[in-house]
């Protein structure tokens, strides 16, 4: 009976061993696997803080044995974006990128964000000796991003091996900028070539004739992306509009929407709102269940220019709802309105959304919030706010800050800030020592001034004490 009790354990302990050795190898499958890029982005974005990195440590010290240069990749991206630290995911990536060179653009990301971009340039020309056909599309986006266009397209053309379509898609861009449209259409029909179903190349083409004037011929290949299943109804809505053919517009919109069966509710309605059928393009605001959060947000602007804050204010709402980030244009289009209150409310909600995600909005906002305290005259309220936005960098709030400090007859400090934006160099502040003796009812000093400024000429001078005059009689006349 023991002996038997014996085998039984011997025959249940190499059964195990045999599970463990097996739950071993899927385990080391599902690694290999696991560790493709993009799959590990996402369950990075899953597991947060402590448990994050416990399962990213596990995959730094399996990378190796699991034969997979993708975890390596996968580490820099959670180093990168999930821990903003450019310098360790530079180490992971510079792994990455031995066997797959694609990873370069990352290098080159890291190597910017750690303020070494000059060492970054090198390591891509680098590269190029080396065999890393993609260094020679990363120099091809940096120089396009600097608008040198002849540079650029030199490097996306060396480019090709690496990948053809993006390398043709930087020679467009480069040609397109230069004005170069005929090289601009060799590339966009070389794209075509190379992906026939691609939307892209059709779009180019359209581009090309709607840059040339031509735009019966870009609507034609305007249509013929919607055949392939994008979206240019609007260009082609432009290039009606363009011509002043409105009604032709909507015909041919109908037709398309009938013909293809697709959305058209935002180029109807902007459509209509460049007609004035503002009744019409609110109708279809109001019952559209198409149209997504950018598209309400669209309409709101395109509203807003027309003045119609009102209407505009529906559509940024409804943006809102659809789960977009309107930025400042409800309280900016309150203040529009004279609804300054409505906007402070809105201010003080986004500010304080703002200091709890730590966003780059807070200093417009603060900004913005001191222009509705402007507004409705609580000066001392819209200097604090403006304060705080100029110390965040937003310099032009140092023009709400100058006209504060006049209302509040803060002179000396107006006096202050005037000297201190000269020596910033700012262009765009409006304060002038002119300003502060008008405020003061001091004229015949402001005339000694102007007159004293060796940096305006005869004409120059008469021309702003006319001014100066004029003002200061619509003054007496409202007084009056």
């Amino acid at each position: 009976m023991k002996g038997k009790l014996i085998k039984i354990f011997e025959i249940l302990a190499v059964v195990l061993i045999i599970l463990v050795l097996l739950l071993y190898g899927a385990f080391e499958v599902w690694i290999r696997n696991y560790a493709d890029a993009s799959n590990l982005y996402k369950k990075a974005r899953v597991y947060k803080g402590r448990h994050g990195d416990k399962i990213y440590k596990l995959l730094m010290n399996l990378s190796g044995r699991a034969g997979s240069q993708n975890a390596y990749r996968a580490l820099g991206e959670y180093y990168l974006f999930e821990k903003k630290d450019a310098q360790t995911a530079l180490g992971y990536y510079l792994k990455a990128v031995k066997t797959d060179t694609f990873n370069s653009y990352r290098v080159f990301r890291c190597y910017q964000d750690i303020k070494k971009e000059k060492e970054g340039i090198k390591w891509l020309k680098e590269q190029t000796t080396k065999g890393n056909d993609y260094a020679y599309l990363v120099l091809g986006n940096y120089y396009f991003d600097k608008a040198k266009f002849k540079i650029a397209k030199d490097y996306y053309k060396k480019g090709t091996k690496a990948q053809e379509f993006f390398s043709w898609l930087g020679v467009y861009r480069c040609s397109f900028g230069q004005k170069d449209y005929q090289e601009a259409r060799l590339a966009a029909n070389k794209i075509i070539s190379i992906e026939p179903k691609n939307t892209a190349g059709y779009t180019f083409l359209g581009e090309i004739c709607q840059a040339e004037k031509k735009y019966d011929e870009a609507i034609k290949y305007y249509i013929k992306v919607i055949e392939l299943g994008g979206e240019t109804v609007g260009r082609i809505v432009d290039m009606f509009f363009l011509q002043g053919k409105l009604s032709e517009a909507e015909e041919t919109v109908l037709k398309l929407q009938k013909k293809y069966k697709i959305n058209v509710d935002l180029a109807l309605a902007k459509l209509y709102f460049r007609q004035n059928k503002f009744k019409k393009g609110f109708e279809i605001i109001d019952f559209s269940q198409k149209l997504n959060s950018y598209e309400c947000y669209i309409l709101g602007r395109m509203l807003k220019e027309k003045n119609k804050y009102q209407e505009a204010l529906k559509c940024f709402f409804k943006a809102r709802q659809k789960g977009m980030d309107t930025f400042s244009e409800i309280p900016e289009t309150y203040m529009a309105l004279g609804q300054y209150d409505e906007a402070i409310l809105e201010l003080k909600k986004m500010i304080e959304e703002d200091k709890a995600n730590k966003s780059n909005n807070l200093q417009y906002n603060f900004y913005c919030l001191s222009r509705a305290y402007y507004g409705c005259k609580k000066y001392d309220l819209a200097l604090n706010s403006a304060q705080k936005a100029y110390k965040m960098g937003h310099l032009y709030s140092s023009n709400v800050m100058f006209n504060c400090y006049l209302n509040l007859k803060m002179y000396d400090k107006a006096e202050q800030l005037i000297v201190e934006m000269k020596k910033k160099k700012y262009p765009h502040f409006g304060g002038d020592i002119i300003m502060i003796y008008e405020e003061q009812n001091k004229i015949d000093e402001a005339v000694k001034y102007i007159n004293s400024r060796s940096d305006l000429n005869e004409s120059q001078k008469a021309q702003k004490i006319a001014k100066l005059n004029n003002r200061q009689k619509n003054k007496d006349n409202i007084k009056k």
